[in-house]
This record gives structure tokens, sequence and C-alpha cells, in this order.
């Protein structure tokens, strides 16, 4: 089972519409809105949605040239092929490394829209899992929608978290299972096709540098999904460094009051 990505470069690199996928996980931890992803680490079989349309359309091209051979009397009879577009065979990328580049490149490129600063969990233990989006989401949640009652507004944070959850735990069931799929099929349609035909329609999975796609990848996101063009890169920079300073000073204050509140238990403990 292949998952479906943003496109590597048709229409344009990192064009995506669909927020129900990778993407959208990828959306949720660039805003900072999740808090904690759910997986566990293995290959994942992800193909860029071009990839997979010109797989679609070599292979109409195919059976198209072998059902007018057979009329010819050229070849006796054809069989029914499959072909299976997956990464994990020549190209494979494990969900801890999509993770990490999703991560960084998200960084680099960061949203106006940025709620918080963009910081997860990573967990593979599901107990693990529900404490965690217990405290960092649902706590949270009930906080922020309490401010918005006290504020007059309508609170809809919960019900926001209440549908990503849905969404991640079926997404969950992809990050957790791996499948074992063979794509010769597609590996002799790629022979059979002339230098020109395969930069037209290309789905050479050897071709793609996951590095400098996931730099593509986190453009898209952020354009096509946040719909925050890359115009406004340095007030999202710029925004992501005041999160960042908010989150230092905050974790400094923190430290100190739990700093003087030992210092006070202890000094009643011992010297009282």
């Amino acid at each position: 089972m292949f998952l479906v990505i943003p496109s590597a470069t048709e229409p344009t690199a990192g064009y995506v519409e669909n927020i129900y996928s990778l993407a959208g996980l990828a959306a949720a931890n660039a805003l900072g809105v999740n808090r904690v992803n759910y997986f566990k680490d293995g290959t994942l079989d992800v193909v860029p949605v071009d990839f997979v349309v010109s797989l679609l359309i070599a292979s109409g091209w195919y059976a198209g040239l072998q059902k007018i051979r057979k009329k010819r009397g050229d070849i006796a009879n054809t069989d029914v092929l499959i072909y299976n577009c997956i990464s994990s065979q020549e190209k494979p990328v494990t969900t801890g490394e999509w993770m990490e580049f999703t991560r960084i490149s998200s960084r680099d490129v960061p949203s106006t829209k940025m709620i918080q600063l963009p910081l997860s969990f990573n967990t593979a233990c599901y107990y693990n899992y529900k404490l965690l989006r217990f405290i960092l989401h649902i706590c949270m949640a009930y906080l922020c929608d309490t401010g918005l009652e006290l504020m007059g507004k309508r609170p809809q944070v919960l019900e926001g978290y209440e549908s990503f959850h849905k969404y991640q735990e079926i997404a969950s069931k992809f990050l957790f299972k791996q499948w074992y799929f063979s794509n010769e099929n597609a590996q002799k349609l790629l022979k059979r096709m002339s230098f020109s035909d395969r930069g037209l329609f290309n789905f050479d999975i050897l071709t793609l540098n996951w590095e400098s796609y996931f730099s593509s990848f986190a453009r898209g996101i952020r354009v096509y999904i946040l719909k925050d063009p890359m115009s406004t890169i340095s007030e999202g920079r710029i925004k992501q460094s005041k999160k960042l300073t908010f989150q230092l000073v905050s974790a400094g204050v923190v430290v100190i009051i739990l700093y003087v509140i030992s210092k006070l238990l202890l000094y009643s403990v011992f010297f009282r």
C-alpha cells in the first residue's frame, strides 16, 4: 500500500490540495497544532502524485500498443499487467526520516499562520500517545475554549482537535503497517519507453532526491494548504523567532518558580 504525496515537478513542485493525507499531518506540525506523532518507524511507501499519473499514462500507452500488435498478429495473447508504483524497492525512506525531513524543511520556511512553535513528541506506544494527547491537546483545547467563551466567542478548539485525532488514528494504520510489493512490471515498462518519453512521463523513483523533494514539499504545504505565499517568508521567520524567545523565557520562568518552591519546601522541612 503506497501513499500518494505532493508532486515532485508537475504541475509545479510541491503542489497539493488534499489535506487528508500525510500533507495534512505535516501542515498540523508546521502550525504547531500537533504536539504528538504516533507511528512506528519502518519503511514508508510514498510516491509523488505526478509519478503516479505518469505511470498511469505510460501503462495506458503500452496496453494500447499491445492491443494493436495483437490485432496485427504480431503476438498471440496479452496478459493483464499490474503495475505497482512504489518507492520502497529502489528509493526507500523510513517514517522517522519522513518526520525529521518535514520538521527541518518546515522550520526553514515558517508560516505566518503559525500558532505555536513547531515541536512534537514521537511515540510508538499507544498509551503514551493517549496520555500526551490528553495533556498537550485536550487540556490545552479546554483552556483555549474557556478563553474564547470569556471573550464571547464560539469555542472551537476542542472540536478541531477531535476531528484531527480521528484523522490521526486513521493515518496511524498506514504508519504502523508495512506492505511488500514488486515493481518489476513498472521497471520493464520504463525500459520500453524512449528517453524523451521518460522525460515527459517520468515515474522513475531513482531520479527523485528526497532531501530536495522535502524542501519543495514544505513550500507546497505553506502555499497550497496554509494559503501563505512565499512572499511572507521574512514575516514567518520573525514570528518563529518571537515564538522561540517566548518559549525559552517561559521555560526559564517555570524553572525559576520550581527552584524557589523546592528551596522553600526544603527550608520548611529541615530548618523549621
